[in-house]
């Protein structure tokens, strides 16, 4: 397994890729995290390329808010790394 920060890279290359969006990557605390916004519809081959790339995460997860949609994923950093 790679670093966090390449492991993120792409991670967010797939799913920019699959829903042809702009992923946001933030860092909180322990954890880099990568958002995307889904678009209404996507192809079953662009949603199982999200499911595989969201399962290279540490932790993942689907938000509907107000019909707006998007997906996430966690990846902790490595102790060595925050330093």
């Amino acid at each position: 397994m790679g670093s966090p920060t390449a492991r993120a890279a792409s991670l967010a290359a797939q799913l920019a890729a699959a829903t042809g969006q702009e992923p946001r990557t933030s860092l909180a605390g322990d954890r880099l995290r990568i958002e995307v916004d889904l678009p209404e519809s996507l192809t079953e081959t662009a949603c199982r390329v999200v499911l595989i790339a969201l399962g290279t995460a540490d932790r993942y997860g689907y938000e509907r808010v107000n019909g707006h949609q998007y997906v996430w994923a966690d990846l902790r950093q490595e102790e060595t790394e925050q330093r």
